[in-house]
């Protein structure tokens, strides 16, 4: 029996500090993607987001993540993704991070994440990588 998903929870965070020193100028700090090659910027002035809107990916994950009551006894998890959002809006550089042991829905999340369209970070109104980190949280009806 499928299990429901009753809640997601999704924090979009960047990995590396976001610094303010009080100025008006961008606080984008380029960093070294050791997995894509790619430099990424740690802190955009604008976050990479679902051309569609977070919401509309969350309701997406929902409907399409599908985990068996059967492959877990467990009624809350977490699943820790992270991917770059290019500069065209493309997902490279998936990994999973955290995922629940048994399953592959971390995977799941990951197909789900790179078959949206991005719009990607900017920095200075120019459109830079990013290295997104993605935890979702798994609420279980068993």
């Amino acid at each position: 029996m499928m299990s429901r998903i009753l809640t997601f929870i999704f924090i979009l965070t960047f990995i590396g500090s976001h610094e303010s020193n009080g100025q008006s100028e961008s606080t984008c700090v380029p960093k070294l993607d050791s997995l894509t090659n790619t430099v990424t910027y740690n802190a955009p002035d604008q976050l990479a987001e679902p051309s569609d809107g977070m919401p509309a990916l969350f309701r997406t994950i929902s409907k399409q993540l599908n985990i068996s009551t059967k492959q877990t006894d467990i009624t809350e998890s977490k699943v820790l993704v992270a991917f770059v959002v290019t500069v065209e809006g493309k997902i490279i550089g998936m990994r999973t991070l955290k995922n629940i042991e048994g399953t592959d829905a971390a995977n799941q999340v990951l197909e789900i994440i790179s078959n949206s369209n991005w719009t990607p970070s900017l920095c200075v109104n120019k459109p830079v990588p990013s290295l997104i980190t993605l935890p979702v949280i798994i609420h279980f009806d068993l």
